[in-house]
């Protein structure tokens, strides 16, 4: 039993098509060739439109990657902003920054108790 065929026509720049054809020609493929196996690639990243486009489109998958990471230094630049004003306000209020860093869970439990009710759950803290 044969399979049906398919066939494509495509239009092309003729400098493309002969440029294309010699790279093909020396990585010993024909068009045919070449042209299946885009298709056989396009079919097994189905399910993967994304992988597929960074295959087939280099620079905007690049261009997305700079995306990325313009956002994420955007991202830290703001967090350093926040620490440089986090320590600001602490200088202006009198608080000493090193003692001013963020604790534990256990130990704001442990602060907020002995705040709260003193001495008398000092057995927290053994």
């Amino acid at each position: 039993m044969t399979t049906a065929s398919a066939q494509i026509n495509v239009r092309l720049d003729a400098n493309l098509k002969r440029t294309g054809d010699a790279a093909l020609s020396s990585a010993g493929m024909t068009p045919s060739q070449a042209v299946r196996a885009l298709w056989q690639l396009a079919a097994s990243l189905a399910d993967r439109p994304g992988a597929l486009q960074d295959i087939l489109s280099p620079d905007r998958a690049r261009a997305e990657q700079h995306e990325r990471e313009k956002a994420a230094r955007r991202k830290l630049g703001l967090i350093d902003q926040g620490s440089q004003l986090f320590a600001i306000a602490c200088r202006e209020s009198g608080i000493d920054v090193p003692k001013a860093q963020s604790t534990g869970d256990e130990e704001l439990k442990r602060n907020a108790y002995a705040d709260r009710y003193g001495e008398e759950m000092s057995w927290l803290y053994e």
